[in-house]
């Protein structure tokens, strides 16, 4: 039997950069939260994720202040904007390193 959920927010973190001070800290604080749990819990979840990812979280706290969150991950169309997808194509006889994605490339970061 699961205990009724008193809070939930969504917010967004940088995979292992929570830190129990401010910002989060203050909201994560006024509502009950044992923040500084919370930021070690996700810090060691995150820990083998760049350090640029922005991860959208779920936080569900209980009526006796336990938590469980849900990490979600980036949206595809953020992974290919840090990436570098450069091609060597010919245009007009000449050799021109474009910008592109191949269809190759969209399966590969998909799995």
């Amino acid at each position: 039997m699961s205990l009724p959920v008193k809070h939930t927010i969504f917010i967004y973190i940088s995979s292992q950069q929570a830190e129990a001070g401010p910002p989060l800290g203050t909201v994560l604080g006024n509502l009950g939260l044992n923040t500084i749990k919370f930021c070690k819990d996700f810090n060691e979840i995150t820990k083998d994720l760049p350090l640029y990812f922005v991860l959208r979280v779920q936080i569900l706290i209980n009526e006796n202040r336990s938590f469980s969150f849900n990490i979600f991950s980036p949206p595809l169309s953020s992974i290919i904007n840090l990436l570098k997808f450069e091609r060597e194509i010919i245009i007009k006889g000449r050799r021109v390193l474009q910008n592109c994605i191949t269809l190759s490339d969209v399966i590969k970061l998909s799995c």
